[in-house]
C-alpha cells in the first residue's frame, strides 16, 4: 500500500467515525428540538380556542418569555463549554462545581427578573397592547407562566452538563417527558 492510498483510507475511517459522532450527539438534540417546537405549536392550538384575545395574549406575554429563555440559554451554553473542558481533562469535579454555579447564579438572575415582570405583568403587558380584555388575559399568563422558570433553567443548565459530557439521550428522555406533561397539564 502506497502512503498517498494509506493517507486516504484513514482520511475517509475518520471521516465516518466523526460523522457518526455528530449523529450520536446532534441526532437526540435535533429530535428533542422538534419536539419543544411541536410543544409551542400544541400550546397554540389549545389556546386559539379559547379566541382571539386569548391566543393574543399568550403571544405577547411569550415575548417576555423569550427575555427569560435567552438569560437561561446564555447560562446553559456558557455551562456546556466550561464542562466540555472539563470533562475533556477528566476533571468531573470541576464539571459538576460549574453547573451548580451556572443553576446558581441564574437563578439569581432570574428571581428578579421573574418578579419583575409578574409583580408589574399588568403593565408590560400595557406596553405592547392597549386592549383591556388582552392586558388582563396576558397578566393572568404571566402570573402563572413565570415562577416555573426557575425550574426550567435548573432542567435547562443540567441538560448543558449532560450534553456537554456526552449524554444526549437522557436530556432527550426528560424533555420528551416533560412535553407530554407539560401538554396533558395544558390540556
Amino acid at each position: 500500500m502506497t502512503i498517498k492510498n494509506y493517507l486516504k483510507s484513514n482520511h475517509k475511517s475518520s471521516s465516518d467515525l466523526m460523522l457518526s459522532k455528530v449523529v450520536k450527539l446532534g441526532l437526540p438534540v435535533s429530535i428533542q428540538s422538534a419536539m419543544v417546537a411541536i410543544l409551542a405549536l400544541a400550546d397554540v392550538l389549545m389556546v386559539s380556542d379559547f379566541g382571539q384575545e386569548a391566543t393574543a395574549s399568550v403571544g405577547i406575554a411569550s415575548k417576555w418569555h423569550f427575555v427569560a429563555i435567552m438569560i437561561m440559554a446564555g447560562m446553559a451554553s456558557a455551562n456546556g463549554v466550561l464542562v466540555a473542558q472539563y470533562w475533556g481533562k477528566k476533571d468531573r469535579r470541576s464539571a459538576k462545581t460549574i453547573t451548580m454555579l451556572a443553576m446558581h447564579y441564574g437563578i439569581k438572575i432570574l428571581i428578579p427578573v421573574t418578579l419583575v415582570i409578574t409583580v408589574f405583568s399588568s403593565y408590560i403587558m400595557m406596553l405592547q397592547t392597549t386592549d383591556a380584555k388582552v392586558i388582563e388575559l396576558g397578566s393572568t399568563y404571566l402570573w402563572y407562566s413565570f415562577p416555573v422558570l426557575i425550574l426550567t433553567h435548573l432542567i435547562i443548565v443540567s441538560e448543558s452538563a449532560m450534553r456537554s459530557s456526552g449524554d444526549t439521550i437522557t436530556p432527550l428522555y426528560l424533555g420528551v417527558i416533560t412535553i407530554i406533561v407539560n401538554i396533558a397539564l395544558n390540556f
